[in-house]
């Protein structure tokens, strides 16, 4: 295995939590094609998926074939009966690939997925096209026993960008305290004497607690910032109008939105069940001081599990992959400004245009060019 099949050679001293790296080394799926007949010697270096965290001896991979699992071999559950195009791959599982012609298969099927856990939410994320890992054919022959064997990434937006966004985190959290300082002060200036009081302390709880690092992340991938993880929403609607919809930029610094053609290769709708504490709801983790911007209007949640050696671990909350045919009809997409309002209905965003006029540190700079208004 090499760095084209996304493996890196990490010494043995450098495991720890922080990198993503799994704990428990050589966990091998008992749906292997082959593993070696006796035990590998271990040694100080290892070989690790850069895209899920599993580390592995490096003797050990070099003998073993399908360490992921055999596709075919795997457990079969429910929803894979609704399989109709294959399935997706992931290290010891695999996900239905199930094609819809219009909205009411779309419905149908929807209905017949069912309530899923208990403890966890159903989210949809749409896209205009999927994309896949880059691995070799033999890279996927060593990890799945097929060369076909189709992987989705799902990398956070600041690693399609190549953005460093912890580089560019503590300028941006300077920003959004600016923001609620000056929200706070206009409060002041028409609220009665409970209100202030209410407004002041949920201020003083946010700026003490964990929430403020939650809303500067979720914040900053809503409003088109790069970070190190993925929109999602818990609405239907909201996912099918990204799964419809391209985004041009135009010669103004506008995001122009483009319903997509017919022609090409489907749309995609991913369904996930994210346990609570995986993802960031952003409506209660929001000050009462905000307004509703764009995140409450598009209902959306913030999946930020993919760090270090991890890249693509979203992937593992994937429940199923609907593809939608670009010819089908699907009803009316949500219109643009409902989901992206204007500066006259959105402050933060109207904060935003104004500060990246202002001279800024030059992180900071590049960083907020990253926010445009759609039209």
């Amino acid at each position: 295995m090499t760095s084209q099949d996304g493996f890196t050679i990490i010494d043995g001293k450098a495991a720890t939590a922080d990198n993503g790296i799994e704990f428990v080394r050589n966990e091998c799926s008992p749906f292997a094609k082959s593993l070696p007949s006796r035990p590998v010697a271990a040694s100080e270096s290892f070989l690790v998926d850069t895209y899920y965290g599993q580390a592995f001896d490096i003797g050990l991979v070099n003998k073993a074939e399908a360490v992921y699992g055999i596709t075919e071999s795997l457990p079969v559950y429910a929803i894979d009966e609704l399989a109709n195009a294959g399935f997706l791959r992931l290290p010891f599982r695999r996900v239905p690939r199930i094609h819809v012609r219009n909205g009411t298969e779309l419905k149908s099927l929807l209905r017949s997925i069912g309530a899923g856990k208990p403890d966890s939410v159903l989210l949809f994320r749409g896209q205009t096209q999927e994309f896949t890992l880059e691995r070799s054919d033999k890279g996927r022959e060593k990890l799945y026993g097929n060369k076909n064997a189709i992987e989705p990434s799902l990398a956070s937006s600041a690693s399609r960008k190549a953005i460093d966004a912890d580089a560019c985190f503590v300028g941006w959290a300077t920003v959004l305290q600016e923001f609620l300082e000056r929200r706070s002060q206009a409060i002041r200036q028409w609220a009665s004497e409970e209100r202030l009081h209410s407004v002041e302390q949920d201020l003083a709880s946010l700026r003490k607690s964990f929430r403020l690092s939650a809303l500067t992340l979720a914040l900053a991938q809503h409003y088109g910032l790069p970070t190190n993880g993925i929109d999602a929403t818990r609405d239907l609607g909201v996912a099918l109008f990204f799964a419809f919809t391209n985004f041009i930029q135009d010669g103004e610094g506008l995001l122009r939105a483009i319903r997509r053609g017919s022609d090409g290769p489907p749309s995609v709708l991913y369904l996930f069940y994210v346990e609570d504490r995986f993802q960031l709801d952003y409506e209660r983790i929001a000050p009462a001081v905000f307004s509703s911007g764009r995140p409450v209007r598009q209902k959306a949640r913030f999946l930020h599990t993919a760090w270090a050696y991890r890249a693509n671990a979203v992937a593992r909350n994937l429940f199923a992959a609907i593809y939608l045919d670009p010819r089908g009809d699907f009803g009316d997409l949500l219109r643009v400004n409902m989901l992206f309002p204007g500066p006259d209905d959105d402050d933060f965003g109207k904060f935003l245009s104004e500060t990246k006029t202002k001279p800024l540190p030059t992180v900071l700079a590049d960083y907020l060019r990253y926010f445009r208004w759609v039209a």
